[in-house]
């Protein structure tokens, strides 16, 4: 089974964790990681989080960002994770329903979820 770990700035992943929860339920695969300014305590949460389990997906707030960049030279050689940036609510939903997948066929599903929950109201 896949797991999720949550990283953005602020309280993004706390707030996406609790978010998704309200909608799908409990998720005991997805644990959340926060970015308050510390760059060596985001490294430890990161690495902390990772060891309870083999296959990881490390959904990101922004591409680019420092959450992003750490997660990915944290686990750029641990085979079976994927770090992905710019990941929006409908997407982890989409994700937490297959946990059974791998992570790089998670991301395919991802992505085909972000853009089809893209809509645009103009009045």
């Amino acid at each position: 089974m896949t797991r999720i770990l949550l990283a953005g700035h602020g309280a993004w992943a706390a707030g996406m964790k609790s978010g998704v929860e309200m909608v799908a339920g409990p998720q005991p695969a997805m644990e959340a990681v926060n970015f308050t300014g510390n760059t060596e305590q985001l490294a430890a949460d990161l690495k902390a989080a990772a060891a309870h389990g083999q296959d990881l997906l490390v959904l990101c707030d922004l591409a680019g960002g420092y959450p992003f960049q750490c997660a990915a030279l944290q686990f750029h050689d641990r085979p079976q994770t994927v770090v992905a940036g710019g990941v929006s609510a409908p997407m982890v939903l989409e994700l937490v329903l297959q946990l059974e997948k791998t992570p790089a066929e998670l991301m395919k599903l991802a992505e085909e979820a972000g853009h089809k929950a893209i809509r645009f109201m103009t009045f």
